[in-house]
């Protein structure tokens, strides 16, 4: 089309510059009359038409001869793209509403609030570390997975009660050593319907592994010594948030609850006889944070963190009971590639 539209404007240029010779082409009888001239007006116009056939919205005209060709326009990037990454961080968490229950046979049972007015320990915050890591699956799709484990501690803490724990009965005013161990391990498909230049909102189906150890040591007579653990997997789901007002920049928001609850009454059967277990389990977490991501691949991370845990169980001549809630502030460095 472009072709045609110079040789139209050749034939009206030529037609305007030498009327002589559409004059000298009248076939011969013809009557003589003023030579043919095609008004200013009139070639405007066919030219303006001409050019608003050959480009329009989608399909601009070229930049004048010497000038660069404008960047195209910024659009997301639907690729499938694969990414790997994952931070490390340094979390100073602390360790409070502490409640432990210990049962063995008829000995113990009842629920004991650790840290109640500082009625059996007073923990100190601990400094652990917090891992996590994704693999990108283009932009809608991830795999996501952290770690995180704690050791809080309280010694030589003067009990304001007595108390039985497992078959040991602990006096008021004895000096016990506490010491409760807590570790989540987590694993989530993450589903993103939005995700764009400028926000992000995931969808999180997942599981959580949850382990307590609760041990109380009489330092009076170190041979007084109780120890429960209690462990559980339960399935979680949860929502995730993240807006971008700068390309290296991401505030986000996160919420995953877990619940799991399993009871099996004693039965025989050709094998034998199985025990009555039953087992309870719940989560929540909750992370607010920020992060600096510099050409997408080296960056720092801060936030905030919370995790509730509940774990009950019971079996034959026992029942085991302990929850708590961490949180604390934590910062660290991300790598992606």
């Amino acid at each position: 089309m472009r072709s045609d539209l110079v040789l139209r404007a050749i034939a009206l240029a030529g037609v305007l510059a030498f009327p002589g010779v559409a004059a000298a082409q009248t076939p011969p009888g013809a009557d003589d009359g003023p030579p043919f001239r095609v008004p200013s007006d009139q070639v405007d116009d066919e030219l303006d038409r001409s050019l608003r056939q050959e480009f329009d919205e989608d399909h601009p005209a070229p930049p004048p001869l010497g000038e660069p060709p404008p960047p195209p326009a910024a659009k997301d990037d639907d690729r499938l793209r694969l990414r790997l990454g994952g931070f490390a961080a340094h979390y100073h968490a602390q360790l409070q509403s502490v409640r432990v229950s210990y049962r063995e046979g008829l000995s113990g049972g009842q629920e004991v609030r650790l840290d109640k007015h500082d009625a059996v320990a007073d923990f100190d915050p601990a400094n652990t570390q917090l891992y996590r890591a994704w693999f990108d699956i283009g932009r809608h799709v991830s795999i996501t997975g952290g770690f995180w484990r704690g050791v809080f501690r309280s010694s030589d803490h003067a009990s304001t009660e007595s108390f039985t724990f497992g078959r040991t009965t602990f006096l008021q005013g004895e000096r016990i050593g506490t010491r409760v161990e807590a570790m989540t391990a987590d694993l989530d498909l993450v589903l993103k319907p939005v995700n764009n230049r400028w926000f992000e909102m995931g969808l999180h189906l997942g599981a959580r592994y949850m382990y307590w150890e609760t041990q109380l040591t009489s330092r009076a007579d170190g041979a007084r010594q109780e120890r429960s653990r209690i462990e559980a997997a339960v399935p979680v789901v949860g929502a995730s948030l993240a807006f971008r007002p700068l390309r290296w920049f991401e505030l986000f928001a996160r919420a995953r609850v877990g619940y799991l609850e399993y009871d099996r009454p004693s039965r025989r059967d050709d094998f034998g006889s199985l025990d009555a277990k039953a087992k309870e389990a719940r989560t929540a977490e909750i992370d607010l944070g920020m992060k600096f991501v510099f050409k997408e691949t080296i960056g720092v991370i801060a936030g905030y963190r919370l995790d509730h845990l509940r774990l009950e169980r019971e079996v034959e001549e026992r029942t085991e009971g302990a929850r708590g809630t961490v949180h604390g502030l934590y910062a660290g460095l991300i790598l992606e590639f």
